[in-house]
């Protein structure tokens, strides 16, 4: 059962096992292996036995102490995943917040250019010269140089002629809002005019078009106007329409536009409106200017109503058309009465 190794000096070896030894051995480690395989459970029975040991509480100790573990799981796996995704957001909104607060820097800093450059240009002194990046800088912003200290009666000068510059800035500004409204109304009747109607009719086609709202255009005009005018002169004429223009803004909304649109007649928009309400509107218009008081001389008005709808395929010029021709529809058909454009084809 003992070999001897073949070499000069005879040296004992551990023994070889036969056939049948092997044989136990391999039984006695297989049934050693098929007990432990009973005592743990394998499969899903080991995976939800595993997921049940690890609480949340635990993963988030673990997570937080900073420990290292091997994934042994798909929970594992998911808590990992879960994780990067958390930390990709919060990476992704610091980006976002250092440009917002980088773009707020920059802005910043152009305000306090523009403020020094104001400041310099009030104290009449002059700006400090740009220079270049230096070992001083910090993120490419040079600080300027120091200036000459300013003496108090420089600055209470500079601070009056800056109050005095401001001022005429102010009152220019009111000029030009005044001159600009000014272009846009009509000096007899206090009315907008033609300009100021031709400004608005688009936009408000506009309007229409992206509410999906109708909206009217009455055309008015005073019957036998050149009559009067020939007759009793242009005094009473202006007088007539000043008249006239005051019935006509007393029927109609804040929201309305009224506007002299030449001569004798008038034009208004009527905002949101269908073709029944302006009729409404047309009509009562017609019985003020009626029982307006116009002197000695009896007024009428004629009255033409056009529909505008966002889906009818007219524009403003179309639509102005087909109030025209219904104005002069009603001065046809015996004028003082108010007539209905056709619907656009």
């Amino acid at each position: 059962m003992w070999k001897l190794l073949q070499r000069q000096t005879p040296l004992l070896i551990a023994p070889q096992p036969t056939e049948p030894s092997l044989g136990l051995r391999a039984l006695v480690r297989f049934l050693h292996r098929a007990r432990r395989n009973r005592t743990r459970p394998s499969g899903a029975g080991a995976l939800k036995s595993d997921l049940a040991r690890r609480s949340a509480a635990e993963l988030a100790a673990s997570t937080s102490s900073g420990e290292t573990r091997r994934l042994r799981g798909p929970g594992d796996y998911a808590s990992y995943a879960s994780n990067l995704r958390l930390l990709k957001a919060q990476h992704a909104a610091l980006s976002a917040d250092r440009s917002q607060f980088d773009q707020a820097d920059e802005r910043q800093r152009e305000r306090l250019a523009d403020l020094e450059a104001r400041l310099h240009f009030i104290l009449g002194t002059p700006p400090p010269s740009p220079s270049a990046v230096g070992p001083g800088s910090v993120d490419g912003f040079v600080p300027p140089a120091p200036t000459a200290p300013v003496s108090a009666e420089a600055y209470h000068k500079a601070l009056q002629a800056a109050q005095h510059w401001q001022t005429l800035a102010e009152a220019l500004k009111r000029e030009l809002h005044s001159v600009s409204e000014l272009v846009r109304v009509d000096s007899l009747t206090g009315l907008h005019n033609r300009r100021a109607f031709d400004e608005h009719l688009p936009r408000e086609v506009a309007r229409s078009q992206r509410l999906g709202e109708p909206f009217c255009l009455l055309m008015i005009d005073i019957d036998h106007f050149k009559r009067l005018n020939d007759t009793c002169g242009h005094p009473a004429g202006d007088a007539v329409l000043r008249s006239v223009a005051h019935a006509i803004a007393g029927c109609t909304r804040p929201s309305d536009l009224v506007a002299r649109y030449g001569g004798e007649e008038f034009a208004v928009v009527l905002s949101g409106v269908d073709s029944g309400q302006a009729l409404a509107v047309a009509e009562r218009i017609r019985r003020q200017v009626a029982r307006a008081e116009t002197g000695s001389h009896r007024v009428t008005v004629s009255v033409g109503v056009a529909q505008y709808r966002p889906a009818g395929g007219d524009d403003a010029e179309q639509l102005l058309v087909r109030a025209d021709q219904a104005m002069y529809a009603a001065k046809h058909g015996g004028r003082n009465r108010v007539q209905v454009a056709s619907r656009a084809t």
